[in-house]
Order: C-alpha cells, then structure tokens, then sequence
C-alpha cells in the first residue's frame, strides 16, 4: 500500500491521455478513471453531495478484480451493497 506521503503513481493510460493531448487532461470515461486503482490502493471518495456516483459505480462493477482496497468516505449516500467489509 502507498504511503500518504509518497505522490500518487500514474499509469500507462493516464500518461498517454495526458502525452497525447499536449500535457492537458481530457475528459475520460468512468471505467477509465478507477482503470487506475490496483489491489492493496487506498482511495479516498468525495463525501455527501460531492460523491462521485458513476466512479463508485465503476469501481463497483470491478470489485471481483480487486482486493484489500482500502475506500475512505466520511458519509456515503450509496446503498449500503456497494460497500462489502472484507472478512477479518
């Protein structure tokens, strides 16, 4: 897991959106966005009304993909189903 303190690590897809639109960000879909976060990442999502519905969903939808992420939010308004405890 990355230090709170290290800068975040870019990936191949983030470098090339950037690289090839002359080193400014462009739009990029949901999928794209959470295409970024690996197993054992940390992400912390938006809280109350400025939580990113489609990113949650997208990160959702991968979730079978994924393990020990670690999701930080102070107040969710998702059902509760999106969010599954990992067992201890």
């Amino acid at each position: 897991m990355s230090d709170a303190a290290e800068s975040p690590r870019s990936t191949p897809s983030m470098e090339r959106n950037v690289a090839g639109r002359g080193g400014r960000l462009s739009p990029v879909t949901a999928d794209e966005a959470v295409s970024g976060i690996r197993s054992g990442d940390r992400v912390y999502v938006g809280t109350g009304a400025a939580e990113p519905d489609s990113l949650v969903e997208a990160l959702t939808a991968r979730a079978g993909s994924l393990r020990d992420v670690q999701v930080l939010q102070a107040l969710t308004f998702q059902p509760t189903g999106a969010i599954v405890a990992a067992p201890t």
